[in-house]
């Protein structure tokens, strides 16, 4: 690109002024403020809460299903009775749930819940007097959930909490045992043999498609080193500085806008999770597919820039264009996740562009065109 007798008269006033020589400078000439879109969670007690909320719904509908029989099974009761099974019905899910969100250690507090869950039951087994279906009911519907929650282990600490409820029944009401189950006992017990392990196996189909899901994560970011790319702020002083260069005329550069298109409809059907991995996954590639002399940094989890140095339009067209086929190639695999696609948008320096920004704004318009017409625009 040729330059004009004026221009080379009244040179550009910002070729005049040095560039800052190191990133700090460049950060605070400019009062650029950058935030870090890493972050770190603590999941030990968003895991327990999570655990605690898992556990909530599945014993407010347990409760409420015993307390059908155990009632049938205690008619008419003293009011006393009555309240000992309001509270143990319907009050104490609630109770439970607060006592496990509130505690230092949730997951700690919840795993006590359910050990407690297994006294009460314990303790319905002598007030029924040992009534066999709605007894065993209540011990395995109990086991069940420790087993679920913790393993076997934690059934058989589970199993000797009921053998503690037993006890404490005992001493409370005496030992009185009745084998004989009656017909209305019986049809009573039906919501909880029907409704419960249908509630209990969806709750695990769902953890197993989270597990799935993990799994599909980790083969797609299986090797990948995610610290490859350079941190956005980084490459934006690096932008800077060869904006600089190319206005001075010393040095041509092409820069690129990346994004994983549709990528929020994705994150929608896949989960976070998946496409996280699918992003970083992605940043692999890009950087697999330019050079050791250009500079490429993830601003967002579907967007990523790409700094072309010492090259034109046409070679940085021709690069991002190899990093398209294989990010389509990796998605059409049984490893991928299937039906995303990658928009590019290239833009060539030029002297009529404001500044590194003007350089962005640019490419990212060229690529919401490239977005409405689902044809590469350069």
């Amino acid at each position: 690109m040729g330059r004009s007798a004026e221009s080379v008269a009244e040179p550009d006033p910002l070729c005049t002024t040095p560039f800052p020589s190191s990133h700090s400078d460049f950060i605070g000439s400019c009062f650029v403020v950058v935030v870090d879109g890493s972050m770190t969670i603590d999941r030990t007690p968003a895991a327990g809460i999570a655990f605690a909320k898992r556990v909530r719904q599945p014993r407010i509908l347990g409760c409420g299903l015993s307390f059908l029989f155990v009632v049938t099974a205690n008619y008419p009761g003293t009011w006393a009775l009555w309240g000992l099974m309001l509270v143990n019905g319907f009050i104490w899910p609630l109770i439970a749930y607060q006592l496990a969100i509130r505690a230092a250690s949730v997951y700690r507090a919840e795993l006590r819940n359910l050990h407690l869950d297994c006294v009460f039951a314990g303790f319905w087994v002598v007030v029924m007097q040992f009534s066999v279906l709605p007894s065993l009911l209540l011990i395995a519907m109990a086991a069940m959930n420790c087993v679920v929650a913790k393993g076997n282990l934690f059934m058989l600490q589970g199993l000797l909490a009921n053998a503690l409820g037993i006890l404490a029944g005992g001493v409370v009401f005496g030992f009185s045992i009745t084998t004989e189950t009656p017909s209305c006992v019986v049809w009573a017990c039906m919501p909880m043999l029907v409704v419960y392990p249908i509630v209990v196996g969806s709750a695990s189909y769902r953890l197993a498609q989270q597990l799935f899901s993990q799994q599909k994560a980790l083969t797609i970011v299986s090797s990948i080193d995610e610290g490859a790319l350079m941190s956005h702020s980084d490459w934006l002083y690096e932008l800077a500085k060869a904006f600089h260069r190319c206005r001075c005329g010393s040095v041509q550069a092409t820069l690129a806008c990346i994004r994983i298109e549709n990528f929020h409809s994705f994150h929608a059907q896949y989960g976070e999770l998946v496409m996280n991995a699918l992003s970083i996954r992605f940043g692999r590639l890009i950087q697999d597919g330019v050079r050791s002399s250009d500079f490429v940094s993830r601003k967002r989890p579907e967007e990523f820039w790409v700094l072309f140095l010492h090259t034109r339009r046409l070679t940085a067209q021709d690069l991002t264009k190899r990093i398209e086929e294989r990010f389509d190639n990796f998605c059409a695999g049984s490893e991928g996740v299937h039906g995303p696609r990658a928009l590019v948008a290239v833009v060539e320096f030029s002297h009529r562009l404001n500044g590194e920004g003007d350089w962005m704004l640019t490419a990212e318009e060229r690529l919401l065109g490239n977005h409405k017409s689902s044809t590469p625009t350069v």
